[in-house]
Protein backbone atom coordinates (compact mmCIF):
# COMPACT_ATOMS: atom_id res chain seq x y z
CA UNK A 1 0.00 0.00 0.00
CA UNK A 2 0.98 3.68 -0.43
CA UNK A 3 1.15 3.69 3.23
CA UNK A 4 3.48 1.16 3.91
CA UNK A 5 5.28 2.49 0.85
CA UNK A 6 5.38 6.05 2.63
CA UNK A 7 6.81 4.56 6.18
CA UNK A 8 9.18 2.02 4.96
CA UNK A 9 10.59 5.44 2.77
CA UNK A 10 10.75 7.15 6.35
CA UNK A 11 12.41 4.04 8.09
CA UNK A 12 15.08 4.03 5.71
CA UNK A 13 16.08 7.21 5.03
CA UNK A 14 15.77 8.85 8.74
CA UNK A 15 13.77 11.46 6.99
CA UNK A 16 12.20 14.43 9.71
CA UNK A 17 9.25 16.68 8.32
CA UNK A 18 8.98 19.08 10.05
CA UNK A 19 6.03 21.31 10.59
CA UNK A 20 5.48 25.38 10.71
CA UNK A 21 2.64 26.24 12.74
CA UNK A 22 2.08 29.59 9.85
CA UNK A 23 -1.55 29.89 8.64
CA UNK A 24 -0.13 30.49 5.40
CA UNK A 25 1.14 26.46 5.77
CA UNK A 26 -2.85 25.77 5.47
CA UNK A 27 -4.03 29.06 4.34
CA UNK A 28 -3.97 32.74 5.16
CA UNK A 29 -6.72 33.61 7.73
CA UNK A 30 -6.55 31.17 10.03
CA UNK A 31 -9.57 31.92 11.85
CA UNK A 32 -11.56 31.06 8.67
CA UNK A 33 -9.17 28.06 8.22
CA UNK A 34 -10.08 26.56 11.79
CA UNK A 35 -6.27 26.27 12.25
CA UNK A 36 -5.73 26.20 15.58
CA UNK A 37 -3.07 24.47 18.36
CA UNK A 38 -5.43 21.51 18.05
CA UNK A 39 -4.76 21.15 14.20
CA UNK A 40 -0.86 21.05 14.58
CA UNK A 41 -1.48 18.16 16.44
CA UNK A 42 -3.71 16.51 14.00
CA UNK A 43 -1.06 16.78 11.46
CA UNK A 44 1.69 15.60 13.89
CA UNK A 45 -0.67 12.69 14.57
CA UNK A 46 -1.15 12.31 10.44
CA UNK A 47 2.82 11.97 10.05
CA UNK A 48 3.48 9.54 13.34
CA UNK A 49 0.69 7.11 11.40
CA UNK A 50 2.37 7.45 8.23
CA UNK A 51 5.87 6.58 9.42
CA UNK A 52 4.76 4.02 12.35
CA UNK A 53 6.45 6.01 14.86
CA UNK A 54 7.40 9.38 15.91
CA UNK A 55 11.22 9.49 14.85
CA UNK A 56 9.86 11.49 11.68
CA UNK A 57 8.43 14.49 13.00
CA UNK A 58 9.31 17.59 14.32
CA UNK A 59 8.16 20.77 15.47
CA UNK A 60 9.62 24.03 13.57
CA UNK A 61 7.51 27.24 14.51
CA UNK A 62 9.62 29.94 12.59
CA UNK A 63 8.46 32.11 16.05
CA UNK A 64 11.84 33.81 15.92
CA UNK A 65 10.54 37.10 13.75
CA UNK A 66 9.62 35.27 10.20
CA UNK A 67 6.33 36.36 10.34
CA UNK A 68 3.44 38.11 12.83
CA UNK A 69 1.10 36.71 15.19
CA UNK A 70 -2.12 36.85 12.47
CA UNK A 71 -0.39 34.00 10.80
CA UNK A 72 -0.05 31.49 13.92
CA UNK A 73 -2.78 29.56 14.75
CA UNK A 74 -5.71 31.64 16.12
CA UNK A 75 -5.02 30.31 19.82
CA UNK A 76 -1.66 30.69 19.87
CA UNK A 77 -1.04 34.12 21.82
CA UNK A 78 2.95 33.98 22.17
CA UNK A 79 6.05 31.31 22.05
CA UNK A 80 4.89 29.79 25.38
CA UNK A 81 1.89 28.61 24.21
CA UNK A 82 3.91 26.08 21.97
CA UNK A 83 4.09 24.56 25.83
CA UNK A 84 0.03 23.28 25.25
CA UNK A 85 1.53 20.65 22.67
CA UNK A 86 3.01 18.82 25.07
CA UNK A 87 -0.63 18.13 26.69
CA UNK A 88 -2.31 17.82 23.90
CA UNK A 89 0.36 15.05 22.69
CA UNK A 90 0.15 13.29 25.86
CA UNK A 91 -3.67 13.49 25.91
CA UNK A 92 -3.58 11.59 22.41
CA UNK A 93 -1.64 8.90 24.34
CA UNK A 94 2.16 9.95 23.11
CA UNK A 95 4.35 9.08 25.87
CA UNK A 96 6.68 11.52 27.17
CA UNK A 97 9.75 10.10 25.33
CA UNK A 98 7.44 10.36 22.18
CA UNK A 99 6.96 13.80 23.06
CA UNK A 100 10.12 14.93 23.52
CA UNK A 101 11.46 13.61 20.40
CA UNK A 102 8.41 15.70 18.77
CA UNK A 103 9.05 18.88 20.42
CA UNK A 104 13.01 19.00 20.02
CA UNK A 105 14.61 15.35 20.02
CA UNK A 106 14.23 14.38 16.57
CA UNK A 107 15.95 18.03 15.35
CA UNK A 108 18.85 17.05 17.85
CA UNK A 109 19.39 13.14 16.62
CA UNK A 110 18.68 14.60 12.76
CA UNK A 111 21.19 17.58 12.66
CA UNK A 112 24.22 15.33 14.98
CA UNK A 113 23.62 12.53 12.11
CA UNK A 114 24.16 14.90 9.39
CA UNK A 115 27.07 17.05 11.15
CA UNK A 116 28.62 13.56 11.76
Amino acid sequence: TDNARTSAGYQKTGDLITLPYTSSAFITQPYAAGVNIERIIEHVDHICQLAGNTRHVGIGSDLDGGYGREQCPYDMESIADLQKLINLLADRGYSQEDIEAIMHGNWIRRLNEIWS
